[in-house]
């Protein structure tokens, strides 16, 4: 045989060999987490803000506004337009890294001043899920109802335009007051001060129930304001404790409220007086 006729069949050889020696990647499966909630008390209303949390690590499982590893609404589905209402009552996590798990149900309801969630009942998934598996594990919640929190101290942080601005003067007013067209009882004020921007972060004593919780259009709001003195700035701010519960992703002694540019505004520590 010719030369130039075995050039192709070698050819051949030679790419059948480097296909036979080549490590193929394995194709891996997704690694599926499937929570279940257990022993929740909300109906379909009040479970409308309710989530589930995955933290990789027990201190972020503990920490305010931590960034969980993923995460899942357990609130009812409401079909657009109306119709029947698809129950949730649990979450499905896929592709998730194979490890250790604590995870959290969170779900706070200020209509019932209802609160469900497990920081007192660490769940954590011990095995890692394995790869190309279907894991399933059931949450536990305890229900509470908040009769009543009881505000003790309030510090508000040094915002931008304050830090931008030394050794001038703002006035702080921190007061309860009611909705207009309300003949409710007249506004509070807790707190009404000309300070320093060099005072800030300013915290704040105090001893506040707070037993509304904006459920009904005659509860109170509870606001915090910062205005002009010696330089143009003016910050309103509503403390909402249930907003600030479900935006905290907990219930702890105490609550942070960030602005949409994720910088600390204040924050606050109470006592919480549950049943």
């Amino acid at each position: 045989m010719k030369i130039g006729a075995l050039l192709p069949f070698l050819l051949a050889l030679v790419l059948i060999s480097c296909q036979l020696n080549q490590d193929v990647e394995p194709v891996e499966k997704g690694n599926i987490l499937i929570v279940e909630w257990k022993d929740r008390v909300s109906d379909t209303h009040a479970k409308e803000n309710a989530m589930v949390y995955l933290y990789d690590s027990e201190e972020a499982w503990r920490t305010p506004y931590a960034e969980p590893a993923a995460s899942a609404s357990l609130a009812d589905i409401h079909p657009t337009g109306g119709g029947t209402i698809t129950p949730v009552n649990s979450a499905i996590f896929k592709s998730l890294t194979p490890k250790k798990y604590w995870i959290k149900i969170i779900n706070a309801y200020n209509h019932n001043a209802l609160l469900e969630h497990n920081q007192n009942l660490p769940h954590i998934l011990e095995t890692p899920l394995n790869r190309g598996t279907v894991t399933t594990t059931a949450v536990r919640t305890e229900p509470k109802t908040l009769v009543e929190y009881r505000l003790k101290n309030l510090t508000i942080n040094a915002l931008p335009e304050i830090k931008a601005n030394p050794n001038k003067s703002v006035k702080v007013t921190f007061k309860k007051f009611y909705p207009s067209g309300y003949a409710g009882p007249a506004p509070t004020t807790y707190y009404q001060k000309v300070v320093s921007t060099n005072d800030f972060p300013l915290s704040i004593n105090l001893d506040v129930p707070i037993k509304e919780f904006n459920s009904w259009w005659y509860h109170p709001y509870f606001y915090i304001y910062i205005e002009t003195v010696d330089f143009p700035i003016h910050r309103s701010v509503e403390l909402n404790l249930f907003e600030m519960i479900n935006a905290n992703r907990g219930v702890y002694d105490q609550l942070l409220y960030k602005d949409q540019n994720k910088n600390i505004v204040f924050t606050i520590k109470g006592n919480w007086l549950t049943n």
